[in-house]
C-alpha cells in the first residue's frame, strides 16, 4: 500500500509539471469514474436485477426455475440484492427432486440469460390462458401443473386399442385429482421413430414438484397391466452374443459354440445348422 501511494504521488508530481491543478483533477476524476464504473458493474447490475425481481416478479420464493444455458434446475430459496439462492433439483440425482445443494445465481444474469419458471405464482401478470390453467379460483393461486409424457414402445402386432386402454386408465387413476383440478384429460399420441416398434406417447397434466412420485406410480401400473395382458408386448431391440447360444436353441451343454470338421465330407459344418452337408451315414436315409 505504501509503495502504491508513493507511486501515485510521483505520478501526480510529474503530471503537475505539464497540466494545471484543475485539469489534473478533472483527468483523475474521469479515470476514477471509469474505474469505479467498471469495478461496480457487477454489483450495480445485481441491484438492478433485484429491483426487476421485486417489481416485475418473474419468479418468487418457492418457484422452480430452470437455466437452460447452465443446465440448472432449482427451487428458489431466497432473493437478495445481489444473488438468488436456489436449492438444486436433479444434478447427480438424475431426477427432478431437490438435492439440497445450494446454488448462488447472480441477479445480473437476469439481463442476459433465459430463465424458465415452472411454477409461476403471480397469476395476474400472466395472460388469461395461463391464469385459467394455474389458478384454482379468483384471488388465490394454486399448485402449478405442467404437461408430462410417458413413452412406451410396443410391437407392431400388439393390440393398439388395448395399449391405449392400459395407458389412459393408468393415467386417470394416478392423476384423478389433477384431472379434476385442471379439467384436462390424458391423451395419446403415436409415431414410428424406428422400426423396432410403435412409440405410444401418453401425455397428461402433472404437478411440477411431484413429477418423480407421479411418474413412479404411473410406470408401476402400466408395467403390471402389460404383464397381465396377452395382447400388448413391449418392443425392445434384441442383443445377441457370440459367446452364448440364442434363446431359441434352448439349453446347450457347451456355452461356447465350436465349428466342427466333418471327416466324411471334408468340410466344416455347424452342429446347430440345419443346412450342413450330409454325411455318408445319412445320405441313404
Amino acid at each position: 500500500v505504501i509503495k502504491a501511494a508513493l507511486v501515485l504521488i510521483g505520478v501526480i508530481a510529474i503530471l503537475s509539471d505539464w497540466f494545471s491543478l484543475g485539469a489534473l483533477g478533472t483527468l483523475f476524476a474521469a479515470f476514477g469514474g471509469m474505474f469505479l464504473g467498471w469495478s461496480l458493474q457487477g454489483p450495480v447490475s445485481g441491484l438492478a436485477g433485484w429491483l426487476l425481481i421485486s417489481i416485475i416478479r418473474p419468479f418468487s420464493v418457492g418457484d422452480r426455475v430452470q437455466l437452460p444455458s447452465y443446465g440448472l434446475v432449482g427451487d428458489v430459496i431466497s432473493v437478495s440484492p445481489l444473488y438468488t439462492v436456489l436449492n438444486q433439483v436433479g444434478g447427480s440425482v438424475g431426477s427432478e427432486e431437490p438435492a439440497n445443494r445450494t446454488i448462488l445465481i447472480p441477479n445480473a444474469l437476469l439481463f442476459s440469460t433465459l430463465i424458465i419458471n415452472y411454477t409461476p405464482k403471480e397469476q395476474e401478470r400472466l395472460i388469461e390462458l395461463f391464469r385459467k390453467r394455474f389458478e384454482k379460483g379468483e384471488g388465490t393461486s394454486g399448485p402449478a401443473y405442467i404437461l408430462d409424457e410417458f413413452v412406451l414402445r410396443i410391437t407392431f402386432d400388439s393390440d393398439w386399442d388395448e395399449a391405449e386402454r392400459i395407458l389412459l386408465n393408468a393415467a386417470r387413476e394416478v392423476t384423478a385429482d389433477i384431472i379434476k383440478a385442471t379439467g384436462q384429460e390424458p391423451y395419446i399420441r403415436a409415431d414410428v421413430s424406428d422400426w423396432y416398434g410403435v412409440f405410444m406417447r401418453l401425455r397428461f397434466m402433472t404437478l411440477a414438484t411431484e413429477r418423480p412420485r407421479i411418474m413412479y406410480e404411473l410406470t408401476k401400473r402400466i408395467i403390471k397391466a402389460i404383464q397381465e395382458s396377452d395382447k400388448v408386448d413391449i418392443a425392445i431391440p434384441y442383443v445377441y452374443s457370440l459367446k452364448r447360444p440364442f434363446p431359441v436353441w434352448g439349453k446347450l451343454e457347451e456355452p461356447n459354440l465350436k465349428i466342427q470338421e466333418d471327416p466324411g465330407v471334408g468340410k466344416t459344418s455347424n452342429p446347430l445348422s440345419s443346412n450342413s452337408a450330409p454325411t455318408e451315414e445319412n445320405e441313404g436315409c
